[in-house]
């Protein structure tokens, strides 16, 4: 689906009014456009690879949020009903999560007033006031030149990482298919639906015909659950958070699977200072990091020099000189 049709279809749960004069938005801007937040009593704004602009009043966008398009609460309530398909209690798990998940594998985040129970725990939102839609980009063929050039077959595994909206979803979903397609057996887990995006049961982007999808599973269940029972050659993860699943992910290595994995960087000297990203290279499990660098490219790099720096930067630290070697 291409860019234009894509930035439509995530627009359809908007308010009538509002989706009209979004639909008219040059298709130039459709092509960019990442995100499209909704705030109360603020103007629409536009999120873009480059800038951020404002829908204005009669249409059109500015650069400047003056003559905009103020969004008002029953646009945020008509439009918050729209995407849950009139029925919230359908989707009140979803919405404790933080998003929901419209046709297309488009995802809308929502802030609002919680509502919580006495121990703490979320028990539900209310009044509605933000929504952020992320436009899912599926781009086939993106990870072609990795997969032609450097890591063939995807046999080894890989940390994929980079800056926020910097591509990583994008890739590792086409990685995933084209690994999948070539006959490896692949277990995708897909916590928060930003891969596969799975909507009402169904897998809305392409991830291949040997991919078998963990929706909204937790990482570290998903992972010894696909092992037991999925026998997956490789498994792939978006975004590894914590060190219960970076335990999930060294045991199932010694198991023989390979991985594809994804965490935070905003560049290099950021890479290098991430503590997950140095626990992920000291289970071993890992062959290659790719680094990219928001702007559709990237670097790739051995995990065996990636480990010299890392040691090199961390000594450098003052007063934390053995701190290399307590993490490496």
């Amino acid at each position: 689906m291409n860019s234009n049709l894509q930035f439509n279809k995530a627009i359809q749960g908007i308010s009538k009014e509002l989706r009209f004069l979004l639909q008219d938005v040059d298709k130039s801007v459709k092509e960019k456009c990442c995100e499209i937040r909704l705030r109360v009593n603020n103007p629409v704004s536009l999120v873009c690879c480059n800038g951020i602009f404002y829908l204005g009043a009669s249409g059109g966008l500015c650069e400047s949020s003056e003559n905009t398009y103020i969004v008002t609460s029953d646009i945020i309530s008509d439009s918050f009903s729209r995407i849950c398909d009139y029925s919230v209690y359908t989707y009140h798990t979803d919405i404790l999560n933080g998003f929901v998940t419209v046709d297309g594998g488009h995802r809308v985040g929502i802030c609002g007033t919680a509502v919580c129970n006495c121990d703490g725990s979320l028990k539900s939102v209310r009044n509605v006031t933000s929504m952020n839609i992320r436009i899912a980009r599926e781009i086939i063929g993106c990870s072609d030149r990795l997969y032609n050039n450097s890591i063939c077959g995807y046999s080894e595994s890989i940390i994929v990482a980079g800056p926020p909206s910097g591509g990583k979803t994008t890739l590792i979903r086409d990685m995933v298919r084209r690994v999948s397609d070539s006959g490896k057996k692949v277990c995708l887990v897909d916590e928060r639906r930003e891969i596969a995006c799975v909507h009402k049961g169904t897998v809305q982007m392409d991830v291949g015909i040997n991919t078998d999808v963990y929706s909204d599973y937790p990482k570290t269940k998903a992972i010894n659950m696909a092992l037991r029972t999925m026998s997956p050659d490789v498994i792939a993860v978006d975004e590894v958070c914590d060190f219960q699943e970076l335990e999930a992910i060294k045991y199932a290595a010694n198991s023989g699977v390979s991985f594809i994995v994804s965490l935070h960087a905003r560049n290099y000297n950021d890479l290098l200072k991430r503590v997950m990203c140095t626990s992920l290279i000291k289970t071993g499990t890992f062959d290659k990091l790719i680094l990219l660098d928001g702007n559709r490219d990237y670097k790739i790099y051995g995990v065996g020099e990636l480990k010299d720096e890392i040691y090199r930067f961390s000594s450098s630290l003052a007063g934390v000189s053995d701190y290399g070697n307590t993490l490496l």
